[in-house]
């Protein structure tokens, strides 16, 4: 159903819930003003606006191209909470990248004050669409000891693909565990 609809429902319902503001944020594509009322009126009926919430806003800004609006609110999920975690970095990471805003992808990574994981990283390198910045960035997750998974080879032989880097990607290739998604991402060369 259009993301109206959704809207419409929740207006009608007699109950509600953080889930429910959830769902009808996340049908609301594009449409950063709805996502932000929503999270308002939850806040106005004291209903707790968890992290969860608050990160399905944050996916929904980034994803539309208001990633200005989403970087505000990760500097100030970070500052204010309630507790940013690594599923909020996420958020925005795969928001950023929708967008190709890989600069603000990049910029949120470095500004995290704490350690991500490799899902995190995997959003980070999915974002990075410019084979060089992906290619450092993987660099950099080595350096860290975190394994890459499927995912993350599969992005970064896409970047060189691309780029036309046919040799750069399938060295990649050779590095990548015998992987699906690697291996697929490698026959579309």
């Amino acid at each position: 159903r259009p993301w109206f609809e959704a809207l419409r429902l929740l207006q009608e319902a007699t109950r509600r819930d953080e889930i429910s503001y959830v769902i009808v944020t996340k049908r609301c594509h594009g449409r950063s003003d709805v996502s932000t009322q929503l999270l308002l009126d939850a806040a106005a009926r004291s209903l707790e606006t968890s992290i969860i919430l608050r990160n399905a806003v944050l996916e929904n800004f980034a994803r539309f191209f208001t990633w200005e609006k989403a970087s505000q609110l990760l500097c100030e999920l970070q500052r204010y909470g309630p507790q940013a975690t690594v599923f909020t970095l996420s958020a925005a990471l795969r928001g950023f990248g929708a967008v190709a805003r890989w600069p603000e992808a990049l910029a949120s990574l470095n500004r995290w004050p704490t350690e991500v994981d490799a899902v995190t990283w995997g959003a980070a390198v999915d974002a990075c669409v410019h084979w060089e910045r992906t290619t450092e960035l993987f660099v950099r997750l080595r350096r860290r000891q975190v394994r890459p998974n499927a995912f993350m080879y599969s992005s970064l032989i896409t970047a060189h693909q691309k780029a036309a880097e046919w040799a750069a990607a399938l060295r990649t290739v050779q590095l990548a565990p015998g992987s699906v998604v690697a291996l697929s991402s490698a026959l579309s060369l």
